[in-house]
């Protein structure tokens, strides 16, 4: 084969993509054409690679027919757009049907044969499979560079993982070396050989907490032709170079805004130009805060560039408790400073969507107050896109702000009716559902009555058409919609509620108390969830079944509003949190809607039992490799392995669920289960939770006993626990988790002090160690407040200690003296600082 051929004309590959980027009319179906056409041929790299039938003369003629096809393109696109003045719109319908005969070209080009079988290989990269090729048709290609360009903007459209994330599955057996420099800002790329050296520069923010499933998703992105005027003026923004570097999209839940951050991801993540992405989600418990949010990010741009990412790590190796430092000095040290020092100059933007879903009433405004006071200081080329309800607690952090720029998605605007028009013929149109409604042609009466019911809102007109979908008749369902007309004019959020009402009482007999109470079994279940789990986990947390219950079935009622269920390791997820709140709020506060309701504490009382039961049960069915390590003196954290997904979730939500009951009063029906809990797994839970999750603190479980069964209080070796506790905060504090050591130093003091009177020399002198810790810790992490508390707890039993031996402790007490004394100062009380003796 005549590599050169291979290489040098694929330079074709990539002049589409970035020829119809210069549309300015129509541009959104312009660009997803040249990612068809750039995967088209990523698809025909990876035939030639993977399959073992492919010959010199097949492989010379495919390659040259796509190159031909492409070099005709190529001349079509630029005489079309020397032609086309660029201040005139361009027809749609016009674009649509060039793009469908450059489309089919391009499909009979690329052959179906080589196409359909590539997908099966879509875990390799391209860049790999490229490398495959030399090595299979004679060596080394003398210019690398064409087919390296095609592949080095779209390995990853492939998928949305992050590169911080792929790292973990790389393999560095082999450095393929690809030159770019034929691109904007080319350069040679050591695929294999980057990854190991990110691994060796930047071990420690390798190692800093990553938030899995935060990153954008291909499938949630806009419909194309729709949101195009919004997308466009993001675009402009995301490459402007002024002060205003935030942008605020803020709307009604449901306006669309998710759909609209996934595709400025989409487009930014294939210019090379996202920074990382952060999604947030109420119903997954790792991103309904910003708990995992500077370090998620962190990684993420780390993973961009090396002499970052070796600042990062040269920075928490001078500061190792910063991972729980205050989250404006994470964001100072961590991101803002290495940023500021790399003095890179080209777009990068992050992107952070459904923030009023990771902040709760008043909890968690750091993240605000970061966006607020810290982002201004940013080099302007780093820009954040911010996506949210206009709730209270946002809106008074980020309006008025001179570097806050703020979109609105108007409902009510003729663009966004259009878009929504587009999206119901779409559905209408679509080959399954068009069959099912007996349609030849969507029917532009109901495209119009169903326009004017959605009302602007884009997530009333998804989730009707999930409905129909799963509907037996569904042209029947839909026409008695419309004879109602129900529903316009109402508040958006009754809209909703009318929607969910209509769709659940169509999902079953609600006179049947079998299906009532199924429904609230599983349902409940469901909701109760801190994070979403698959069917399968579903039912091994409940013992293996839900008994008398067939939860395939009441999900497949329920199709329109829940997701996952279909697969059985896949999470079952809420379309929308609108539907979470009706069934957990709103259905509550009318009679017609009351049977919906889901009392959801209620449930998550029983499932602080099933957590408990799904551990007893498997710490007895074996051994989990990787526990017993608080048991050993010299014991560091060690990585747990084999744990089911049941069990990481009962390990890891006990806590929550607790929380969520402590208030109720309602007995413990496994009393059997809670014994052998407390008396025999309390040291491994906390291993498992400490090695794979968040350590939140174990005292909550005893003091649910107490309330719930006093009687087994006594079960729990109370001394055993603190010292175990004690040498977990040790390990904790030598790993950088000041917060989780904190907490757990806190609870051994607490557990102490129960035998302080039958040993108190030994208790106190102990204490004063472990109070010694706290507040050095905590003043390490800019908590003066708290750490001048603990140093007055510690000033007052030392001066009991000095009473008894005043030689030889005096010394120490005057130490702690001269500590609260400076933090007096640190708080700016003087005075009082002055007047400690």
């Amino acid at each position: 084969m005549d590599l050169k051929l291979l290489y040098n004309n694929s330079t074709a590959n990539s002049r589409p993509h970035n020829t119809v980027q210069k549309f300015k009319s129509n541009r959104q179906e312009w660009i997803v054409f040249g990612q068809f056409v750039r995967n088209a041929a990523i698809a025909l790299i990876r035939a030639l690679s993977t399959r073992d039938n492919v010959g010199l003369p097949e492989a010379r003629k495919t390659t040259q027919d796509l190159f031909d096809v492409l070099q005709k393109i190529q001349k079509e696109l630029e005489e079309t757009q020397r032609e086309h003045r660029p201040e005139r719109i361009r027809l749609a319908s016009k674009d649509r049907n060039i793009i469908a005969d450059m489309k089919m070209r391009v499909d009979g080009a690329a052959s179906d044969r080589h196409r359909d079988l590539s997908r099966n290989f879509s875990a390799i990269s391209p860049k790999q499979h490229l490398s495959n090729v030399l090595e299979k048709y004679g060596g080394a290609a003398p210019a690398q560079g064409s087919w390296a360009g095609t592949f080095s903007d779209t390995t990853s459209s492939t998928s949305s993982l992050p590169v911080s994330e792929a790292i973990n599955h790389a393999s560095a057996s082999q450095a393929v070396v690809f030159n770019t420099s034929n691109l904007d800002g080319g350069n040679v790329i050591n695929v294999a050989g980057n990854f190991v050296t990110y691994r060796e520069i930047a071990s420690d923010v390798f190692e800093l907490s990553y938030a899995k499933g935060v990153s954008w998703n291909a499938a949630m992105t806009c419909l194309p032709g729709t949101r195009v005027p919004m997308l466009s003026e993001i675009e402009v923004w995301a490459y402007a170079v002024d002060s205003q570097n935030v942008l605020w999209l803020k709307g009604v839940a449901g306006s669309g805004k998710s759909a609209i951050s996934h595709s400025i991801a989409q487009i930014l993540h294939q210019a090379g130009r996202l920074a990382s992405s952060f999604f947030f989600s109420r119903d997954i418990a790792s991103l309904s805060t910003p708990f995992l949010f500077i370090t998620t990010i962190a990684r993420d741009i780390a993973s961009h560039d090396t002499a970052i990412a070796e600042d990062m790590n040269n920075v928490l190796q001078n500061e190792p408790a910063l991972a729980s430092a205050h989250f404006s000095q994470q964001f100072e040290m961590l991101i803002s400073g290495p940023l500021r020092r790399s003095g890179k100059q080209t777009p990068f933007i992050l992107i952070i969507d459904a923030l009023d879903e990771g902040i709760r009433d008043n909890m968690h405004t750091h993240l605000l107050s970061v966006l607020r006071d810290d982002v201004p200081a940013l080099a302007s080329h780093l820009r954040i896109l911010v996506t949210s309800r206009p709730t209270n607690t946002i809106t008074q952090f980020l309006s008025s702000q001179n570097h806050i720029k703020s979109l609105y998605i108007n409902i009510h605007t003729s663009d966004n009716q259009t878009d929504i028009a587009l999206y119901i013929k779409a559905q209408l149109s679509e080959g399954i559902m068009g069959s099912r409604m007996s349609l030849s042609l969507p029917d532009e009466t109901e495209i119009h009555e169903l326009t004017a019911l959605a009302e602007g809102l884009f997530i009333w007109i998804v989730t009707l058409f999930k409905y129909l979908r799963s509907a037996y008749n569904p042209k029947e369902k839909l026409a008695a919609l419309l004879s109602k007309s129900a529903g316009q004019g109402l508040a958006l959020d009754k809209k909703m509620d009318d929607l969910y009402t209509g769709m659940l009482e169509a999902s079953g007999d609600w006179e049947d108390p079998d299906f009532v109470k199924d429904y609230q079994t599983v349902l409940g279940a469901v909701m109760a969830l801190k994070q979403p789990l698959s069917l399968a986990a579903l039912k091994a947390l409940h013992g293996g079944c839900l008994p008398g219950v067939s939860p395939e079935a009441l999900f497949e009622r329920l199709g329109s509003v829940l997701v996952g269920f279909d697969r059985p390791d896949e999470p079952i997820r809420m379309l929308h949190l609108s539907f979470r709140e009706f069934v957990t709020e709103r259905a509550n506060n009318a009679e017609h809607t009351r049977r919906f309701y889901i009392p959801e504490k209620e449930y998550s009382n029983k499932l602080v039992e099933l957590c408990l039961q799904t551990m007893v049960r498997e710490f007895a069915a074996a051994p989990i490799p990787g526990t017993g390590y608080l048991a050993r003196e010299d014991g560091c954290i060690q990585e747990v392995t084999g744990v089911s997904e049941q069990m990481i979730y009962a390990c890891g939500s006990l806590i929550e669920h607790i929380d969520d009951v402590k208030d109720q009063h309602a007995g413990i029906t496994m009393t059997g289960v809670v014994q052998e809990f407390l008396s025999h797994h309390m040291r491994a839970w906390i291993e498992i939770v400490s090695s794979i999750g968040v350590f939140h603190g174990s005292l909550p479980v005893l003091h649910w006993v107490q309330v719930h069964a006093p009687q087994l209080r006594g079960f729990h070796n109370d001394e055993a626990q603190s010292f175990t506790l004690l040498h977990l905060s040790r390990q904790l504090q030598k790993v950088g988790r000041v917060e989780e050591a904190l907490k757990a130093i806190r609870e051994s003091i607490d557990l102490r002090r129960a035998f302080e009177d039958r040993k108190p020399s030994t208790f106190n002198a102990d204490l004063v160690k472990f109070l010694s810790t706290i507040s050095v810790d905590l003043s390490k992490l800019d908590r003066n407040e708290e750490a001048l508390i603990v140093t007055r707890e510690l000033v007052d039993l030392r001066r009991a200690l000095a009473a008894e031996n005043p030689a030889l402790l005096n010394p120490d007490l005057a130490n702690s003296l001269d500590t609260m004394s400076s933090r007096l100062s640190k708080l700016g009380r003087h005075e009082e600082a002055l007047a400690v003796t």
